[in-house]
């Protein structure tokens, strides 16, 4: 899962479960829901609740399928837990590329993690608690095709949902 493969966002691939994989660097975030370990495997990521719940890795030969720009639940077997992840890629000018990677990097001074590769000062992949605190953000940077894969990732605690929803209601 390390070689160079990974030069390409149009090579990544989704996949639930598996190994976990030898990481460049880790990080740990505490979400309301759970705590996560979040892992860069080069231009790749690794996520995996620290209960055991969940492993989402995003990778080039990860024998999953190709994400695409969609959203897709995903039953993690623990009955009140499901993630719902979202992916993209998106086309990037270089000064946009660079107020990306100068704006995840502050991010990562709080939580998360962003690891830089050698060659290009924006080929970074970091992963951050998303802006809610109910999940995780991923940016896969790819400076020489101007194109940044991004994914978000939300868990879905259905105890909490169960409650809101009954709240509401009265």
């Amino acid at each position: 899962m390390h070689d160079p493969t990974d030069l390409s966002p149009d090579r990544l691939t989704v996949a639930f479960g598996g190994p976990l994989q030898p990481a460049l660097a880790r990080a740990t975030l505490a979400l309301p829901t759970t705590t996560v370990e979040v892992a860069v495997l080069s231009a790749s990521h690794q996520v995996r609740t620290l209960e055991g719940h969940a492993v989402e890795t995003l990778a080039c030969n990860t024998g999953g399928s190709a994400p695409g720009p969609r959203r897709v639940i995903v039953h993690t077997g623990v009955d009140r837990w499901d993630l719902a992840f979202d992916y993209a890629v998106d086309t990037v000018t270089p000064v946009g590329l660079a107020t990306l990677v100068e704006q995840l990097r502050d991010g990562a001074r709080t939580a998360g993690v962003v690891h830089a590769f050698p060659g290009h000062p924006h080929a970074v992949t970091a992963v951050l608690p998303t802006p809610s605190g109910d999940g995780w953000a991923t940016w896969h940077c790819y400076p020489e095709h101007g194109r940044v894969a991004r994914s978000t990732t939300t868990v879905l605690a259905h105890d909490r949902i169960a409650v809101a929803v009954h709240g509401a209601s009265r």
